[in-house]
């Protein structure tokens, strides 16, 4: 009878205590907008690199690391120069994806639809030069510490020359 009163004494606290419990617990809501806000990019946030651009303040890094994208392409195309039916110079932007590896995929191309006709093989020589760039160091969300995959818009100068017959 003694330990069927307690176990019923200690059956009642544990009841009471996991009733009572759930109010000590803090509801939080974070709206939508705040979600965004932390996860969209921030001005101390650390952008995608190359070992030579870091140390710079972030303006001066971007800077560097777009010239050694635009370096590698400058020379991929005057190794591979392009092909058209007449001379063509044009400036597209290619949105390329930097993963959470530093590896370079393209994400899009606004090369007109003239461009892409005129210029035989243009989205496979962009293709291989976007090959070509070595992984960076991945961008990383400073806030949480991790690094995550951003996007980048850079302009490159196509040019072509008319075949050789």
């Amino acid at each position: 009878m003694h330990i069927l009163k307690h176990s019923l004494t200690l059956l009642l606290s544990l009841l009471y205590l996991s009733v009572s419990g759930c109010f000590f617990f803090e509801e939080t809501k974070v709206s939508l907008a705040e979600i965004k806000k932390s996860s969209s990019w921030n001005s101390s946030d650390q952008p995608p690199s190359y070992e030579q651009c870091e140390g710079m303040d972030v303006d001066a890094q971007k800077v560097c690391f777009e010239s050694q994208l635009n370096t590698i392409f400058t020379s991929y195309f005057e190794n591979n120069p392009l092909s058209a039916n007449q001379p063509l110079e044009e400036e597209i932007i290619l949105t390329l994806k930097i993963d959470k590896e530093g590896v370079f995929s393209l994400e899009e191309s606004n090369a007109s639809a003239f461009l892409l006709d005129n210029v035989e093989g243009l989205e496979n020589e962009i293709s291989n030069a976007i090959a070509m760039i070595p992984p960076a160091l991945p961008a990383i969300k400073t806030n949480v510490g991790e690094q995550v995959a951003t996007k980048l818009q850079l302009p490159i100068m196509i040019q072509a020359s008319p075949m050789e017959e």
